[in-house]
């Protein structure tokens, strides 16, 4: 196999570039099938023993729909090689009908996040209005300067960037809001902003759950497992009124964390069952003649162990002395493997931008289509969208991005119009919890810490936030 560095130089002196093409794209299949066989049993295997538990059994006994999907899952996967093989015969129809599975499961999340982001507004509301009950709090003060310096050490505990910002993003939706409408414009800009090189695509979606986020829909739910969370959240929304009775906040309280516990349940659920869906779909959209024939020992191998870990799906362990074997084979260079990922998706983008008129000529588009959208199917959004064109790509500049900002933000000013102040504050500390906000240097970060917190109306709030922080920390 060619390395991605020896596939850049060729492409940089422009010697036979329809071969090095055509070369990219098989390399590519090469890399992705290798690291999916292991990845795929690893989390098949995770995905076995968790629907197997006793908790996660009650809940897909009450969603039928997603019971459908995972026999379905489980029916395929226990014969490999009908979907796998040489012929290909049943690619096509095993791809369409994951990909509903696929739809199917990202509707249902998409309502689950809108109960999440209600839930959280409420929170906000109540927190800031009376203090849980329940929790009790060492310290009757604490200062500003040890409330910030606990708070940094957590963001920066670990120098991985992706670590760092989405605890940023965490800590933000935790403070008890004090912004102008100026102030909160800008940080909308400045992070937008900060997008600039972005595919036009990605911006879309990214502006689109920014969106859903600062108003969610209260949506009714699928199924018997969500008609609870239906019912129950109407509750809340006396919050926005002033005359709630202090006796009733701890029931508040408690019935905010029973519904949080139900969707964290559900959505871990439709989290694993999708990650094995976008593997065997990520399989597929490597597979060719030329790559079946050049990875046929390493397939077969795949199929071996697959089919092991369906017979033995019942047995209180399912991995023995044979499975850890199989896995030490195909795990070889794994993690390596797992890091070129990304390189790999970079190096696709870079042709996609750089050759289009050829790759439409050599009839290359599909295949690369199909590459960029394994890499999807591995990110961290498990949900993302997958259909990608090469006008799809075309990248975002800071004219466009200006132009999305002004719209978006007559927007969320329209949403926004008959909302009390604690809805509009509520709303903001929804937004600020994902905004794109790695780009702001530390200093920044710890000024707004400390204007937060030296803003708040009285030490109960501030305590009411640090606490709420802290306990996300032991999360």
């Amino acid at each position: 196999m060619k390395t991605i560095d020896t596939l850049k130089k060729s492409l940089k002196n422009h010697s036979n570039l329809e071969d090095t093409l055509r070369t990219v794209v098989m390399e590519g299949q090469y890399h992705y099938l290798e690291f999916l066989t292991t990845n795929l049993i690893l989390e098949y295997l995770t995905f076995i023993e968790v629907i197997g538990e006793e908790d996660t059994k009650e809940l897909i006994e009450k969603d039928l729909q997603l019971k459908e999907i995972i026999n379905s899952i489980q029916e395929t996967m226990s014969e490999p090689d009908r979907w796998l093989n040489a012929s290909m015969d049943k690619k096509e129809d095993v791809w369409m009908r994951l990909n509903m599975f696929r739809d199917s499961l990202s509707d249902q999340v998409a309502v689950l996040a809108g109960y999440d982001d209600q839930i959280k507004q409420y929170a906000y509301i109540l927190r800031r209005k009376f203090s849980n009950p329940e929790v009790e709090v060492a310290e009757k003060d604490i200062s500003v300067d040890h409330a910030v310096m606990e708070i940094m050490a957590y963001l920066f505990e670990y120098e991985d960037n992706m670590t760092i910002n989405n605890r940023i993003k965490s800590v933000y939706g935790e403070l008890p809001v004090r912004m102008s409408k100026i102030k909160f414009y800008e940080w909308i800009e400045q992070a937008l902003l900060g997008l600039k090189g972005i595919h036009k695509k990605d911006l879309d979606n990214y502006l689109t759950y920014m969106e859903e986020t600062y108003a969610p829909e209260s949506i009714k739910g699928y199924g018997t497992v969500m008609a609870s969370v239906y019912e129950d959240i109407k509750v809340f929304e006396d919050l926005f009124e002033d005359h709630i009775e202090e006796s009733e906040v701890s029931c508040l309280y408690e019935g905010m964390e029973g519904i949080r516990r139900l969707l964290e349940s559900c959505v871990s659920l439709y989290t694993y069952t999708t990650t094995v869906i976008n593997n065997m779909m990520g399989m597929l959209n490597c597979l060719s003649q030329e790559s079946y024939e050049e990875k046929k020992a390493l397939l077969n191998r795949f199929m071996e162990t697959i089919k092991y870990i369906h017979s033995r799906r019942h047995e209180e362990h399912i991995v023995d002395a044979f499975l850890v074997n199989q896995l030490d084979t195909l795990s070889a260079d794994f993690e390596d493997k797992r890091m070129d990922n990304s390189r790999w998706d970079g190096l696709l983008n870079e042709i996609k931008q750089s050759y289009p008129n050829e790759i439409i000529e050599l009839k290359l588009a599909e295949a690369l289509d199909n590459l960029s959208t394994v890499y999807t199917l591995m990110s961290s959004s498990y949900f993302a969208p997958l259909k990608s064109t090469l006008e799809d790509l075309r990248i975002v500049d800071a004219p466009m991005l200006m132009s999305h900002v002004e719209l978006f933000i007559k927007r969320i000013d329209t949403i926004s119009q008959k909302d009390s102040r604690w809805q509009k504050r509520a709303r903001i500390a929804n937004l600020l919890s994902v905004l794109n906000v790695f780009h702001k240097s530390p200093e920044e970060i710890e000024t707004y810490l400390r204007d937060v917190f030296e803003g708040c109306r009285d030490q109960k709030e501030k305590m009411g936030s640090i606490t709420a922080i802290r306990s996300m920390m032991l999360d």
